[in-house]
Order: C-alpha cells, then structure tokens, then sequence
C-alpha cells in the first residue's frame, strides 16, 4: 500500500507550490493512519508549516497551493 502511494505522490509533487511561510521547495506528503477521512496533507521540511488535511493526495496539493494564491 505505502508504495502505491509514494509512486502517486512521485507523480504529482512537481504540481506543488514552494512554502508560504518560508518559501522552500522541501515539501513532503504525510498520511494519517488511522483516520478514514482527510487523510493526506503537505508539510515543509524547514518551517514545519501545514496545509489543511484532505481526502486524495491531489486535494491535499490543491490545499497546499490554494493558500500560495491568496
């Protein structure tokens, strides 16, 4: 299962924005495991800085990059 999700996120991380807060491009998923609902969210390497939780690993970039927007 967890290789099925790295290939998915080896896929789709380019379509991800540098950190709002520190501007890093160091930027990786993390998934909860015991949770059914918004499993996947982004997190920064340097600042620790989180983007809301989301269903799908492509919610959790949409998140990510909803905040880089605003």
């Amino acid at each position: 299962m967890a290789d099925k999700i790295q290939k998915r996120w080896d896929r789709l991380k380019h379509k991800r924005h540098a950190c709002v807060n520190c501007g890093m491009i160091n930027v990786h998923l993390n998934r909860s495991l015991n949770r059914k609902f918004n499993r996947y969210w982004l997190e920064c390497w340097n600042c620790h800085w989180c983007a809301p939780r989301a269903n799908t690993i492509r919610g959790a970039i949409r998140k990510w990059n909803k905040y880089k927007e605003e």
